[in-house]
């Protein structure tokens, strides 16, 4: 024990040497120096953020703060990684101030925490805010309503105006095009950076310029075009002010951007437009893509462009999976460059590792492979993304894979229906080889299924070849909705196990066209039958197309009972009707009552079939049918008291005859007493006792059930039910805080006491305690509270006071009511009402609270960590573990609750959302009062554990 303590001291200390690393981006920039210089000028700090512009210029970018907002954006001098836009990233670097310029540089650490966040707002300033105030420096910020003032100078600088004052437009991510003054945008956003003495907006792409004219939703097809193919572009153009004068798309081929050519698009409908680019083989000899952006311009001269898109053109020379597949001994080893549409992506058939599949033109597929699997190589490599993709083709056990894999996503949303190889059921299992790993669809029916290790084996053939379609559990498809008979469409990946070819679909999309018979085109004789009744079952075909189906047959059964009867539908008349009667449920099944089952089924001569779900019919025994058995009381407890009316209700039926009688049997102990209920409405009967006071000692609960006679003198009885009942102990109406103040050590309680015993008219209350416990302690406090009003002839308001509270105290409070008879909690219709209360802090502490007892997120528990502070001061939360390791920042804000009282609950994940392992977990909390720089700290213990088995 001496050792492990040692061990825990020296992993606390080390935790403890690390926290001054871990800064914010608020406390970077946040500065009172006139030269706006980072109080962390040249010292090495860890901070976090969201990646809001990339390229600045190069590969540098920008991060922000979630919340976004001034000191809380800062520019990155990262020539190593390359985040995207919307990653959340932890960096570890310098500060440096670059010609006044705050930044981080010398990056040492770099990690993703996340990807695909959204941006923080934009803050809306003026152009003289924009001009010259630091604390927007790195910040994304919006100028409005904006006039141009002067057109671009040699460094393509320009100046526009909102009436304030003049601010620049820089170039740093984006070159916006020809200006003139005199133009005017309705907003301008982008980052501001400070160089050569002035601050400057950077606009990230021609989406940041808002005008009245709008360019979005551009798509252009084929996928990917071949040499000799033309090229329709599509683009939604809308100008909210003035009409459009001309749209054009501007193009060139990607490795001569000195030569552009102009289209004009043409109004295809509404505000869409469109135009064709001619095949790159009349452009030029020379293998290559094309860019390509749309210009627009409206009759108030106003102009915009959209960013530029690439058109990757597939060349006859490049490399195609069917010659790899074809040739595996050629390419075995080589590294490849193929254009193609993922049709299994990553996180489906394995969530450890990198396994998804990707399928070209050529209409042959194959596996992709990498031992690294993250949330953006899913969001990535995900069904339906078109990619460029280069990687090294590998034999492995004669699966064909592409490893060390890099990638670009050209398009998102291709449909797959052009990649899609269309084979036989035949030919999955002969040329599986061949096919292994190509995306192919093939139609069949189900003939059996059954689960195995992991996932779903289905057979599916069409009365001469069969395969197995194997589904994995992962893939997330409910395999119960498919039955054995049905008719489906079936697409998936080739693959081979056993030297047999199996399919393997990826999706619920994979498995479609499957066709059931309509349950509304199915009519019964009798829709309530008795167990003595046959049903007479008639089916009527939805069109005439199914007369080529051959025999109609109805599948039936009792409920209980695990095999089907087959017997024929015949037609009626030469209709399209068709029918079968099932035989007296009580010829079928000794059961007092028994439902049948069934479903009706039909194949063509191709073995193609169709089927019905299992429908199930409802039978009556010919008994008297209970139901709606319900109690009526007065009183907003969950029990009646023992001295008020109690009313029982119930609906009785009789599908045989009519009801005679229905009976209330009650008593304690016993049911000792009969009542009969008399009918309110319809089939409703109802009852009324009107005290059991002097029945029963309190501690009894009633026990009761209804009984039914028909007039064939048919009995049908209730379970016997209890219904706990109490005595008229005092009930706490109200318990609750008032005069409450956030610089008082006092806190007042007032709780509501009503007198209830109206059998006993000298009842009275005795007395009211008020119970508390404080921060997690067992030490339990009481305190009598004092009557101080009357409300009415049986309310009165008693008050309590709790003095010597400290700043961030913790209560868990409860009342406790006694009268001359009995206590609120003697009896099972009141509680103590429990009320939770913590003491506010105005003053600039460090106050962090977690229960006293392990967690264990394995079974989905969550621990609540209270942190207190006052208003205003900066708060971050960090969790480490016993190594001293930060494994997560949940929390990283200013304090607005006007209280200071704050509270995250954790579920016991890092940061990449991975559970954490037992053991030892170490909270720790950083308070910074941002007026006045000073800091406080605490820390408490976490313990992730599992009870003992």
């Amino acid at each position: 024990m001496k050792n492990k303590s040692i061990i825990l001291l020296i992993a606390l200390i080390f935790a403890i040497n690390i926290f001054a690393d871990n800064v914010s981006i608020y406390d970077i920039q946040y500065t009172t120096e006139s030269n706006g210089n980072s109080p962390y000028d040249g010292q090495v700090v860890t901070t976090t953020g969201i990646v809001t512009g990339f390229g600045f210029p190069d590969d540098k970018y920008f991060i922000s703060a979630p919340e976004g907002g001034a000191w809380n954006g800062i520019y990155v001098y990262d020539y190593t990684n390359n985040p995207n836009l919307g990653d959340e990233i932890e960096i570890t670097g310098k500060v440096d101030e670059y010609y006044n310029l705050t930044e981080l540089t010398y990056i040492s650490a770099f990690a993703i925490l996340s990807s695909g966040n959204l941006l923080p707002e934009p803050v809306e300033i003026s152009t003289q805010e924009l001009a010259s105030e630091e604390k927007y420096e790195g910040v994304l910020v919006q100028i409005n309503s904006v006039t141009i003032t002067q057109t671009p100078n040699s460094n393509n600088e320009w100046y526009v105006t909102d009436g304030t004052g003049e601010c620049q437009i820089d170039d740093g991510f984006y070159h916006y095009g020809n200006v003139s003054v005199g133009d005017s945008f309705n907003s301008i956003i982008g980052i501001v950076d400070y160089n050569f003495g002035n601050y400057g907006l950077n606009p990230r792409d021609s989406q940041d310029f808002v005008t009245d004219i709008q360019i979005q939703n551009i798509t252009y097809s084929p996928d990917v075009p071949l040499g000799n193919d033309n090229i329709l572009v599509n683009a939604e153009v809308i100008s909210f002010s003035g009409s459009l004068s001309k749209v054009e798309v501007i193009f060139w081929v990607a490795n001569d951007a000195t030569t552009k050519d102009t289209l004009l698009m043409e109004t295809a409908d509404s505000f869409n437009y469109i135009t064709t680019i001619p095949n790159l083989n009349s452009l030029t000899d020379i293998s290559s893509n094309i860019n390509f952006f749309i210009r627009a311009e409206n009759s108030n001269l106003q102009i915009i462009e959209s960013p530029e898109k690439t058109i990757y053109i597939h060349s006859d020379d490049n490399t195609t999976i069917e010659q790899i597949q074809t040739d595996i001994n050629f390419y075995n080893g080589k590294h490849v460059e193929l254009l193609g549409v993922v049709t299994i992506g990553a996180g489906v058939t394995r969530l450890d590792k990198l396994s998804a599949y990707f399928q070209d033109a050529s209409g042959f597929g194959i596996q992709l492979y990498g031992n690294e699997i993250t949330s953006q190589i899913e969001a990535d490599i995900a069904q339906g993304n078109l990619l460029k993709i280069s990687g090294t083709v590998d034999d492995y056990n004669g699966t064909t894979e592409l490893t060390d894999i890099s990638y670009e996503v050209i398009k998102t949303g291709v449909s797959l229906d052009n990649y899609v190889t269309l084979l036989s059921l035949a030919e999955v299992q002969t040329e599986s080889v061949l096919y292994e790993g190509s995306f192919v669809e093939v139609s069949g029916n189900v003939t059996s299924s059954f689960y195995a290790g992991g996932g779903t084996n289905i057979s599916f053939g069409n009365g001469e070849d069969e395969i197995t379609v194997r589904v994995w559990d992962s893939a997330g498809i409910n395999c119960s909705s498919y039955f054995v008979g049905d008719n489906l469409r079936l697409r998936g990946i080739i693959s081979s196990y056993n030297n047999e070819g199996q399919l393997v679909p990826g999706y619920s999309s994979d498995i479609a066209n499957f066709t059931r018979i309509p349950q509304a085109n199915i009519t019964l004789s009798n829709q309530t039958p008795l167990m003595s009744d046959s049903v007479q079952v008639i089916f009527n075909f939805p069109n005439e197309k199914f007369e080529s189906y051959h025999d109609k047959y109805l599948y039936y059964k009792p409920e209980s009972s695990p095999n089907y009867t087959k017997v024929v539908m015949e037609n009626i008349a030469e209709t399209l009707n068709y029918q079968c009667t099932l035989p007296r449920m009580d010829a079928l099944s000794t059961a007092k009552q028994e439902n049948y089952v069934f479903y009706i089924k039909t194949e063509n001569f191709k073995y193609q079939t169709i089927k019905s779900s299992e429908i199930t019919i409802q039978t009556y025994s010919g008994y008297p049918v209970l139901s709606d058995i319900e109690i009526d009381f007065d009183n907003n407890l969950p029990y009646p008291f023992l001295d008020e009316p109690i009313t029982f209700e119930v609906n009785a039926t009789d599908p045989n005859g009519e009801i005679k009688s229905v009976k209330l049997s009650y008593g304690f102990k016993v049911l000792s007493k009969i009542d009969t209920l008399e009918i309110t409405s319809g089939n409703n009967y109802s009852v009324t006792i009107d005290s059991l006071y002097e029945e029963i000692d309190y501690t009894e609960d009633l026990l009761y059930k209804i009984v039914a006679i028909d007039t064939t003198n048919k009995i049908t009885e209730s379970e016997t039910m209890i219904l706990p009942v109490c005595v008229r102990a005092p009930i706490i109406n109200d318990f609750y805080f008032d005069n409450l103040s956030l610089d008082t050590d006092s806190l007042i309680i007032y709780t509501e006491i009503e007198l209830s015993n109206i059998i006993d008219t000298t009842n009275i209350i005795k007395n009211v305690t008020l119970n508390y416990s404080i921060d997690y302690k067992k030490n339990k406090y009481s305190l009598n509270m004092e009557i101080v009003d009357t409300l009415d002839a049986n309310t009165k308001k008693f008050k309590g006071i709790i003095t010597g509270l400290c700043a961030g105290e913790s209560l868990e409070l409860s009342v406790y009511a006694e009268d001359n008879h009995f206590s609120t909690n003697d009896y099972p219709g009141n509680k103590e009402f429990l009320l939770s209360y913590t003491s506010p802090v105005t003053k600039h502490e460090a106050i962090l609270k977690v229960p006293p007892h392990p967690f264990n997120p394995y079974d989905g528990e969550t621990i609540k960590i209270d942190y207190y502070s006052k208003q205003g001061d900066q708060v971050v939360l960090r969790i480490y573990n016993a190594e001293g390791k930060l494994i997560y920042t949940p929390i990283d804000e200013v304090i607005s609750a006007p209280d200071g009282i704050n509270n995250f609950e954790w579920d016991g994940k890092d940061r990449t959302k991975s559970t954490m392992p037992l053991g030892l977990y170490i909270c720790y909390l950083e308070v910074k009062d941002v007026k006045t720089g000073k800091t406080k700290k605490d820390k408490v213990p976490i313990v992730i554990g599992a009870p003992l088995k």
